[in-house]
């Protein structure tokens, strides 16, 4: 009996020394940091045996990349502007134009919900999301902690202006990104590492299943505090996590999951991890404190396309309904946002004129 009791307390305390008495966000900076110099040991060896590979090659393949984007371009363009045309055409004879929609729309565009219960439909985004590296698109002088790290396109503008703002008006410049974009392989390979690194039920709380994960969208960042000598600070309760908290939805994005909310994300609360969603979206969910989850789900019950609903962004003010019909009137000559909701329909935001 004796020896026994010896073992669980041999156990309990091999389990406190696996699990060190870390706040999450110092954890994942650990994490991130242990797993940054594992890739920059992987691509030095790569780059070395790559290296003579490709600089013979290197060459004919861009000629031919070139003239397959050109071609693509020069059709994509002219197509465009037919259907364009069309719908003016269809706009002048009824006086409004019909958006035709399809299965695949439901699940894309900035409002997609991606949760536990909603996968990513990464075949449906693989064309759209056009990612970009921000450490190479950046204007802006904030820290982005590697090379590797990605957004959507669209979001670099807004994402910009954001944090000049935030930079403006709070006068701190320590505010950047240390993770965004993820595939599934990588979320699975992050979930094995936070498995290994503390324990399943860790991995399980704080790490979304692959698949499941906003990250996987290109809309999803999580932000932290860097200091002049590149060290990672802690981003949560600082004085830009409450300027971010405050003054995203201005910019389209939201601060996604909160310490209030977290019954109805299942996530516990991330200070540090904002969504893009649009801005008429971002105003709406931000003024009557609503997440994701509750957002989508009150658009479906309350709103249609005889009955939106008006929301102001500054001198804007935006038309916005649920439907789940592939053919939807607007009035002509409107300036529209359209996103699935990956659930079971479409979300139409206009301006009104």
């Amino acid at each position: 009996m004796e020896n026994r009791d010896n073992r669980d307390r041999d156990d309990r305390e091999k389990s406190t020394a696996k699990r060190p008495e870390q706040s999450i966000e110092n954890r994942r900076a650990e994490a991130r940091l242990q797993r940054r110099k594992r890739v920059q040991r992987q691509r030095r060896i790569l780059g070395i045996i790559l290296l003579f590979v490709l600089v013979g090659i290197v060459f004919a393949a861009v000629i031919r990349f070139r003239g397959r984007e050109d071609a693509a371009k020069n059709g994509k363009a002219s197509n465009e502007s037919g259907n364009l045309q069309d719908t003016e055409a269809n706009a002048a004879d009824s006086g409004e134009l019909h958006l035709e929609l399809s299965e695949a729309d439901k699940y894309t565009g900035d409002l997609i919900l991606v949760n536990s219960e909603y996968r990513y439909h990464v075949e449906e985004n693989e064309e759209l999301v056009q990612l970009v590296r921000v450490a190479e698109a950046k204007k802006g002088n904030y820290t982005v902690s590697g090379p590797e790290v990605q957004l959507a396109g669209r979001v670099m503008e807004p994402l910009e202006r954001m944090i000049a703002a935030c930079e403006a008006e709070t006068g701190s410049y320590l505010s950047g990104i240390s993770s965004a974009y993820r595939s599934v392989e990588d979320q699975q390979a992050l979930y094995e590492e936070y498995a290994d690194l503390y324990d399943l039920e860790y991995a399980k709380a704080y790490v979304a299943n692959p698949g499941y994960s906003e990250h996987h969208t290109g809309l999803a960042m999580d932000l932290s505090i860097f200091y002049e000598d590149g060290s990672e600070g802690t981003f949560s309760s600082s004085a830009e996590a409450e300027w971010y908290a405050d003054n995203s939805y201005r910019f389209g994005f939201v601060l996604r999951y909160q310490a209030s909310k977290t019954e109805i994300t299942g996530i516990s609360n991330e200070e540090w991890h904002f969504r893009y969603v649009g801005i008429p979206h971002a105003y709406y969910m931000y003024e009557h404190d609503l997440c994701l989850e509750e957002y989508v789900d009150w658009l479906r019950s309350n709103t249609s396309e005889l009955a939106p609903i008006a929301q102001a962004c500054g001198d804007e003010t935006y038309e916005i309904f649920f439907t789940a019909n592939t053919s939807v009137p607007l009035p002509a000559e409107s300036e529209y946002l359209v996103s699935g909701n990956n659930v079971d329909g479409y979300v139409i935001a206009y301006k009104r004129k």
